[in-house]
C-alpha cells in the first residue's frame, strides 16, 4: 500500500531515473542537474528524506549512507561550487569521512592520554 502511494503521489512529477533508491543512490546525470535541482525531484527527494528521518532517525541506506550524507550530497550537487552536478553519494561520503579522520584521531589520542595519565597518578 505504501509503495503504491509513494509511486503515485510522492514521485508523480519526478523522472524515475532521478529518484533516491533504497541503496542510497541518486543517479542524476550531470547534464540533468538543472532539471533535478530546479524541479520537483529536489522537493520530492527532500520530502522522502524528511519522512524517513522522522520515522527512523538513525536510518542507514544499503550503501551505509545516512540521511545527512544524502542531504549533503544533494546540497553539493545542486550548489554552485565545484561539486555541482556530482550526485555520487558514496564518493561524497568518502570525501567527508576523510575530512573527519583528523578530528577522530585527535579524540582517540586524547582518550588514550587521559587513560595513561590517570594510570600514572595512581
Amino acid at each position: 500500500m505504501i509503495s503504491i502511494w509513494a509511486n503515485s503521489q510522492v514521485y508523480s512529477s519526478c523522472e524515475q531515473s532521478f529518484r533516491l533508491n533504497e541503496s542510497g543512490d541518486l543517479k542524476v546525470p550531470k547534464d540533468k542537474t538543472d532539471e533535478f535541482c530546479n524541479g520537483a525531484c529536489l522537493t520530492e527527494t527532500h520530502l522522502v528524506l524528511n519522512c524517513v528521518d522522522h520515522i527512523l532517525a538513525n536510518f542507514v541506506f544499503y550503501n551505509k549512507a545516512t540521511i545527512r550524507d544524502v542531504r549533503d550530497t544533494v546540497q553539493a550537487g545542486c550548489g554552485s561550487g565545484p561539486e555541482r552536478g556530482n550526485f555520487n553519494v558514496e564518493e561524497h561520503m568518502a570525501e567527508t569521512s576523510k575530512a573527519r579522520t583528523p578530528a577522530t584521531y585527535q579524540i582517540l589520542v586524547g582518550l588514550v592520554l587521559m587513560v595513561l595519565g590517570n594510570g600514572l597518578l595512581f
